[in-house]
């Protein structure tokens, strides 16, 4: 597998079609204001007004974000955007309506404020997300309730905020790609990040702990974000790593060690619009019941 990392504004530049391999996943990674103004992007953002918004009610920052993905996808499918149609799945999870070979287009989304990732496979499915690292109330009684046991045991020997969003990030992106949301019981998924960039997926089913055939990858998009992606079909890391990175690229190893975390620079700028935070606060409503597809 070849993941390649490529900043978001390279997509509105140019008409030349994405190529992509059966064996490749791009991640597109940057600030949706940057890119709001881009030629042919106001446009599409009037079309995407027009588009039923399944799930989600269409936010003003919600309709930049989709347009964004529609162009995006229009790149790999040669299409225009405004011929790219969405469906939902019951948890919110989207997929491309149309032939087969749109059918065998992956693709994810999140975002949290101004910053978004998309991610686009073919044939694989695929999950993204994103959070700021930052502090909240009650995270280790979060754990105690949503982590699994080896998960819970990794986070109490260092009581790393980082490590808290580097597992909360793997297993909202799994549950992305799976489409499964919370219909399924988080304690069950176990994901503890290893020294490497990727780590493997586990789940509890019929009384043991096995191995699922996916893959999560820690991203490095920043000092103050946590993001992973996670892949299906995956039963050994990628042999081939980044193209055209914008920055960082896949994360060092984390300094986990520390059990101090301070809040992220510039909390305000990076405030989520589906954040961890809120769905801590008020996880049980069923108002949340659809989030973790629809960022």
């Amino acid at each position: 597998m070849n993941l390649v990392l490529r900043p978001l504004e390279e997509a509105l530049t140019g008409d030349e079609a994405s190529l992509l391999s059966p064996e490749d996943v791009h991640v597109w990674f940057g600030r949706t204001d940057e890119c709001e103004k881009a030629p042919g992007l106001v446009e599409e953002r009037v079309s995407a007004r027009a588009i039923p918004s399944g799930p989600t009610i269409l936010r003003p920052g919600l309709v930049v974000r989709r347009s964004l993905l529609r162009f995006l996808l229009s790149r790999y499918a040669g299409i225009p955007p405004s011929s790219i149609s969405l469906r939902y799945g019951s948890w919110g999870k989207p997929t491309l309506v149309g032939g087969s070979g749109l059918a065998n287009l992956k693709f994810s989304a999140s975002s949290s404020g101004s910053l978004a990732v998309y991610a686009v496979t073919m044939g694989k499915e695929v999950g993204v997300d994103l959070e700021p690292v930052r502090s909240f109330p009650d995270m280790g009684k979060f754990v105690d309730r949503y982590f699994s046991v080896h998960e819970k045991r990794a986070f109490k020997a260092t009581g790393s905020g980082r490590l808290f969003f580097d597992i909360w990030t793997a297993k909202e992106s799994f549950l992305k790609g799976t489409g499964e949301g919370l219909s399924t019981d988080l304690r069950e998924i176990s994901i503890v990040p290893a020294h490497s960039a990727c780590s493997r997926i586990r789940v509890f089913s019929d009384g043991a702990w096995k191995e699922a055939p996916w893959m999560c990858y820690r991203l490095g998009l920043g000092q103050d974000v946590a993001a992973c992606l996670a892949i299906s079909n995956e039963l050994e890391p990628a042999l081939g790593v980044l193209a055209n990175p914008p920055a960082q690229g896949l994360l060092p190893t984390p300094r986990y060690a520390n059990p101090a975390f301070r809040t992220a620079r510039g909390e305000n700028r990076l405030r989520p619009s589906t954040s961890a935070a809120r769905i801590l606060t008020s996880f049980d409503s069923s108002s949340k019941s659809r989030c973790l597809n629809s960022s």
